[in-house]
């Protein structure tokens, strides 16, 4: 971006200065050279930039790292017990699939079963089809959303 050659730095540019921006600077850098003002702005920045890194850090609160390694436990534990709640409800489908199709008896579900496979073979061939006549075409896209590039 170019800047007005007669306006002062913004803060934001003078900050960038002060941390050492590049020639991406707009022009900031040429301004801050010619104007006394925007020069020390950027002097003030720079020395507070560097007397913040002379800082030491303050201590972590006692017991911080204990308490932070007790959430990811908690978090860790409540996910475990969310994946076992899944499996069971799972495996109850399952097996009221299973007594399902044994009281069904095979000439109620077999039908069903291989009509579904056809479908299955059908869709299969039908993709494979698709390949080879367009062996290197990206994903379909419904009309009026087009792909970002």
């Amino acid at each position: 971006m170019t800047r007005e050659p007669d306006r002062h730095l913004t803060d934001d540019e003078a900050q960038r200065l002060a941390d050492g921006a590049g020639p991406e600077d707009g022009g900031a850098a040429v301004h801050a050279a010619t104007c006394v003002a925007c020069r020390a702005l950027v002097e003030e920045y720079r020395a507070l930039g560097e007397a913040l890194g002379r800082l030491e850090p303050p201590p972590l609160p006692a017991g911080f790292t204990e308490g932070v390694l007790a959430r990811i436990d908690e978090r860790e534990r409540r996910a475990a017990r969310e994946r076992r709640h899944a499996l069971a409800v799972l495996g109850g489908i399952g097996v009221a699939a299973a007594a399902a199709f044994a009281l069904a008896g095979a000439s109620e579900w077999v039908p069903l079963v291989a009509s579904a496979g056809e479908a299955l073979g059908s869709a299969a061939a039908a993709v494979r089809v698709g390949r080879a006549i367009a062996p290197h075409a990206g994903p379909l896209t419904a009309p009026g959303h087009a792909r970002k590039r």
